[in-house]
């Protein structure tokens, strides 16, 4: 089977114990997590898609990307500017640059609303040379009964200031803690929030391929839309500390306290096992 197909049937049973739980009427949240370029982004359309079929379009399915809510280019360099001293923060990506105000309205929008239309907030990454800017928002009519929710960091677990290994690597580049404590913002409210039913999904990559997978989304943009291979590479960079602290455990564990498949891939994305974990992280039989 392919991602898609795995992760179609995988929320779809999930979706159906969710119906005859206590939070039915919120909507099912799928957090799905994979490196930049590992197809997350494709999955998450296509299993929106998927999902519809699935259901006769009697199931209303909506995908988020994490991206959605960066920082505006102005805030984004008004925070590079005020803190000169955090590598992590001179651009977009890490946690600690995306706009916290507007995800809370979405999210509570999501989860009370059951009319009206929400709008959510839209990111092209092709402005201003690559560095990017806030696009078109667009509009979705509520309720929505599943949000895929993805991000190459959606499901990491804050370590905390007394971990070994992130005070370790803070003491090579200054900027680290301040994104783990950013980063325990992004989890208290979404995947470590009790008020949102959830599942999570896990495209267990080899960070190794990460370079060329987006060097290859860049270069979809079109000439003088993406970034250059070195600021490619510059940018990739800093995200491999975030990669070696958090996204092997997730992919050992899977999203704590909640229902996980984790799906592993090869360097051309082609699905080589998968995983079924509890909310304990155990794996379940099949």
């Amino acid at each position: 089977m392919t991602l898609v197909e795995d992760a179609t049937e995988f929320v779809w049973e999930c979706y159906q114990k969710h119906l005859a739980s206590p939070a039915a009427k919120k909507p099912l949240f799928v957090f799905l997590n994979g490196p930049q370029g590992s197809g997350k982004t494709y999955t998450s359309r296509r299993l929106e898609q998927s999902l519809s079929v699935k259901s006769d379009g009697h199931v209303l399915v909506a995908s988020v990307s994490i991206d959605d809510f960066y920082l505006t280019h102005a805030d984004q360099a008004a925070l590079a500017k005020s803190h000169p001293d955090n590598a992590y923060w001179q651009g977009r990506g890490l946690p600690g640059t995306h706009d916290l105000h507007l995800l809370d309205s979405c999210v509570h929008q999501l989860l009370t609303h059951d009319e009206g239309t929400i709008v959510f907030p839209t990111y092209d990454k092709a402005r201003y040379a690559g560095t990017g800017d806030r696009g078109l928002p667009r509009s979705l009519q509520l309720p929505i009964d599943i949000v895929v929710f993805e991000g190459w960091f959606v499901g990491y677990l804050p370590l905390g200031e007394t971990n070994k290994s992130l005070r370790e690597a803070a003491a090579e580049g200054y900027g680290l803690m301040e994104v783990d404590e950013a980063l325990k913002s992004f989890s208290q409210r979404l995947w470590q929030n009790k008020q949102i039913p959830s599942v999570g999904i896990v495209i267990s990559a080899d960070v190794v391929n990460v370079y060329n997978w987006r060097l290859e989304q860049e270069r979809a943009l079109g000439l003088n839309q993406g970034m250059s291979d070195k600021q490619v590479r510059l940018f990739v960079q800093r995200y491999m500390p975030c990669y070696h602290l958090y996204y092997s455990r997730l992919k050992s564990e899977g999203f704590v306290g909640h229902k996980t498949l984790v799906v592993e891939v090869d360097h051309s994305r082609k699905v080589t096992g998968k995983r079924f974990l509890d909310a304990k992280g155990a794996v379940e039989s099949k």
